[in-house]
């Protein structure tokens, strides 16, 4: 899945209000499967340039098991903070993206 896919996800993802839990966990799941596919896509590309990402894939994992976490402890917070949340999550992405590319 190409960087441009997941830029889009996460730039709807910002910019989308959210009136009910299972809008923000619908998008929680399409996140975490484009990030998932994209990110594990351009860290073979890296490793096959080259490039030293060890640190890179470590915090791409991290995120990974963090935006589980948020799926499971879905019904102890409100709609709110699931989307502030997942925001951070996606700007945590963005992050990681530059440093793959970089």
């Amino acid at each position: 899945m190409p960087i441009e896919e997941l830029s889009k996800v996460l730039e709807e993802i910002r910019k989308k209000a959210y009136d009910t839990k299972d809008a923000v966990l619908k998008d929680t799941t399409r996140f975490y499967t484009t990030l998932h596919n994209t990110i594990n896509s351009e860290i073979a590309k890296a490793k096959k340039e080259g490039k030293k990402i060890d640190d890179i894939q470590k915090e791409f994992e991290d995120l990974l098991k963090k935006i589980d976490g948020l799926r499971e402890k879905q019904k102890s917070m409100s709609t709110k903070d699931l989307r502030n949340a997942l925001v951070s999550y996606t700007q945590k992405a963005e992050k990681l993206i530059k440093k793959i590319e970089g």
